[in-house]
């Protein structure tokens, strides 16, 4: 059976309770009146210190630092800077609920709290102000140790002066500042860095095709060219640009400067010979337009050729703010193509045989008996003939891949052959 508690026990318990109600009453009171802090921590957000406290808070050094290789966060103009700041408390106090402040100019653009490039921790723009920027530093103890704070912002002024005014506060309360110059700086700096923007476009592509001139080529083969005319519409100027040409696997790549159609100063990427790469070099921003072409060479006639061409940018601090427009595909028939074949072997009077021609169409001839006194103005295509008038007429392929005809005379023919 429970012993019964005792007077003096039962005393003894209702103390500590009414003790710890008192306790709990006053955490939640000190709560309500200091805003959020604690009785038990000297450095709650409430506490100002002991009245009559003095805390001398120096800025110490500050540092603008740009740009960052890091484009995150960034529009393709914009470059980032850090603002980097080191504050220490000379006492002779210790100072609560300090704060950095940032006040930055119209032009710089605050990247927000612990957004990279630069990750500004625990930093927020004051309510209705976003070029206010306040970092906690909390409690600084009188020792000289540094504190650092930083903040990173975007801009794409380029040229133009930034501005950045850094200080280290303290709360309004108990703790004063004796010195109040020396915790704040102001930093004035050109903003530089920016990537510059050069808007390349391609206005205009044409595919020509079946040059005259045969250099380079076999005789069943056609050349193609792809002509491209580029432009930079800005706002600034590219360097080292180049067009970039990508080939269907049946074409094939006539070469730098190699005839019909000089493809100058244009080679293929190494270990890709589908891929043509042409210098274009510099490029204002003036809109006047600058062509480029290549030249190939395909014996495919009948098939699809594609080509896609491209204006780029080297990698580096030039970006193109719309590159839909820098790039184009053509697909386009292969025409054009002189193939001839001729099933009795060549010229040959003795056998009938159909030479056939393909280019700008197609044509096919068989040969046949003439009989007539001028062949070579008009002719009477006879199943037969024999005489002094009776000729046959040969069709055949010459050195050039071209369907030409002979003629012979015979003493008969009969379909298409000499039968003596």
């Amino acid at each position: 059976m429970a012993r019964r508690m005792k007077k003096k026990d039962k005393a003894a318990l209702m103390k500590i309770i009414i003790g710890g109600l008192v306790l709990v009453g006053l955490y939640f009171g000190y709560q309500a009146m200091s805003g959020g802090g604690s009785p038990f921590s000297m450095a709650g957000g409430g506490y100002t210190g002991k009245a009559g406290s003095k805390a001398d808070l120096e800025v110490y050094k500050s540092e603008v630092i740009m740009p960052s290789k890091d484009r995150s966060n960034m529009s393709v103009d914009q470059v980032a800077i850090k603002f980097k700041m080191r504050v220490r408390n000379q006492g002779p106090h210790k100072a609560y609920g300090a704060k950095a402040v940032f006040v930055l100019s119209d032009n710089l653009d605050f990247l927000g709290n612990n957004q990279p490039p630069y990750n500004s921790r625990g930093c927020k723009p004051e309510p209705g102000n976003k070029q206010k920027i306040i970092c906690q530093l909390h409690s600084l103890t009188p020792d000289r140790r540094m504190k650092s704070v930083f903040i990173s912002v975007r801009t794409n002024s380029c040229g133009e002066k930034g501005v950045i005014t850094a200080s280290a506060e303290l709360p309004s309360g108990n703790t004063i500042d004796p010195v109040s110059k020396n915790n704040t700086v102001k930093r004035e700096f050109i903003i530089k860095g920016c990537p510059g923007v050069a808007d390349l476009q391609v206005y205009k592509s044409e595919v020509i095709m079946d040059s005259n001139d045969r250099s380079n080529m076999s005789v069943d083969q056609v050349a193609v060219k792809f002509r491209m005319r580029v432009r930079n519409i800005g706002p600034n100027k590219a360097h080292s640009t180049k067009a970039v040409f990508v080939l269907s696997e049946n074409l094939d790549f006539l070469g730098n400067n190699q005839p019909p159609y000089n493809s100058r100063g244009c080679k293929p990427e190494p270990g890709n010979k589908q891929k043509i790469i042409c210098p274009l070099h510099s490029f204002t921003p003036d809109g006047k337009m600058k062509s480029v072409f290549i030249s190939a060479r395909t014996n495919s006639c009948g098939e699809k050729g594609a080509i896609t061409a491209s204006a780029e940018l080297p990698s580096g601090n030039i970006t193109d703010p719309v590159p839909s427009n820098n790039i184009v595909e053509r697909k386009f028939m292969i025409e054009g193509c002189k193939i001839c074949t001729d099933s009795d072997g060549g010229i040959n009077y003795l056998e009938q045989g159909t030479a056939e021609a393909r280019w700008n169409g197609q044509a096919s001839t068989t040969d046949f008996c003439n009989e007539g006194l001028n062949v070579n103005r008009s002719r009477t295509e006879v199943q037969k003939c024999s005489g002094p008038g009776c000729y046959v007429i040969d069709y055949h392929c010459n050195a050039s891949n071209i369907m030409t005809w002979k003629q012979k005379l015979c003493s008969s023919c009969n379909y298409g052959a000499c039968t003596e």
